[in-house]
């Protein structure tokens, strides 16, 4: 029979860690503008977005990973980070247009407390990435304004309208415009020596 107080000691020390441990970070979430931006339902980015979360009381940095697998194995690892200070990062890739069931790309953080202990990982943040819309035409109907010196993209083709005078400086062209609404249009290109 083993005495009472060596299973209190035991006890004590399996169950000590369990006790000190911190909950993991909440509300892991993305954003493409601003951390308090509502969230978007649908979770798709035509970019890659930027993460925030709840800070952790008494984390010293964050560890951060970005997956193209739920499970986070290590070949599905896309980036990571250990060295955040603040409940915030930003992710310097460009992310690819992915399908996935439910969605293509999962993150999640983890807070560093002191003594090199962590906090649980926190909860998975699924999102997929879409293709971007097609640009919008700026102009004020289907004919661009030849006096605004607008570019013309029908037929694939690009050709700018209206009087630009050329402005030349020393290996360079510059085309200036100002149309008769203040706005203005300003090309610069480079002039190669001929060989």
């Amino acid at each position: 029979m083993v005495p009472r107080c060596l299973v209190a000691l035991l006890a004590a020390l399996i169950l000590a860690p369990a006790a000190h441990a911190q909950a993991a970070p909440q509300n892991l979430h993305a954003f493409l503008l601003r951390a308090t931006e509502p969230e978007d339902p649908t979770r798709e980015f035509a970019r890659t977005p930027s993460f925030a979360w709840n800070p952790v009381p008494g984390a010293i940095s964050y560890e951060f990973q970005l997956a193209s697998s739920r499970s986070f194995s290590e070949n599905a690892i896309a980036w990571e980070t250990e060295t955040l200070k603040t409940p915030v990062t930003t992710i310097p890739l460009t992310l690819p247009w992915m399908t996935g069931s439910p969605y293509s790309f999962y993150a999640r953080v983890r807070g560093v407390l002191p003594g090199d202990e962590a906090t649980a990982w926190s909860q998975r943040y699924g999102f997929r990435m879409r293709s971007p819309r097609a640009p919008q035409s700026l102009s004020s109907g289907p004919e661009p304004d030849p006096r605004n010196g607008a570019l013309d993209a029908r037929r694939g083709r690009y050709r700018l309208r209206g009087v630009l005078p050329l402005r030349p400086r020393h290996g360079q062209a510059a085309l200036r415009h100002r149309g008769p609404t203040g706005a203005g249009l300003a090309l610069e290109a480079a002039l190669a020596s001929p060989v």
